[in-house]
């Protein structure tokens, strides 16, 4: 009996790692069906439906997303860039000063809401 036969046979009656043994083995055929314009949600409904996959939607997409997957991963690969590198370039664009923002409002007002428990008189209706 080789290895993978007796480790197989050990493993039988646990759960543990089966769902990502599972994904691991149809990892292919997943990345060609994302590339092909197919949801997550569409490849998981169908492996399941065809009884090629016994984990929750929850695990499908955490996987989909920890072997980078993801239609923006797969742009990415293809396009050869990184998460990294588009993470600095957007770095680069936040340091460049936009000439075109010529607000009227204070440099050092913090944005978003913000209560006053005095109003103002002419605030009032």
């Amino acid at each position: 009996m080789s290895f993978i036969e007796k480790l197989s046979n050990r493993s039988e009656g646990r759960r543990t790692g089966k769902g990502r043994r599972e994904f691991l083995a149809l990892k292919d055929e997943i990345e060609d069906a994302l590339r092909n314009g197919y949801t997550i949600k569409e490849i998981w409904e169908f492996l399941q439906e065809e009884g090629m996959l016994s984990i929750k939607y929850s695990s499908f997409y955490y996987y989909v997303r920890l072997y980078g997957l993801r239609q923006k991963d797969l742009d990415a690969r293809l396009s050869g860039t990184s998460d990294s590198s588009l993470k600095q370039r957007n770095k680069d664009r936040e340091l460049v000063p936009n000439k075109t923002d010529k607000s009227d409002k204070p440099k050092n007002e913090t944005m978003g809401f913000s209560y006053n428990a005095n109003p103002r008189k002419e605030d009032l209706v």
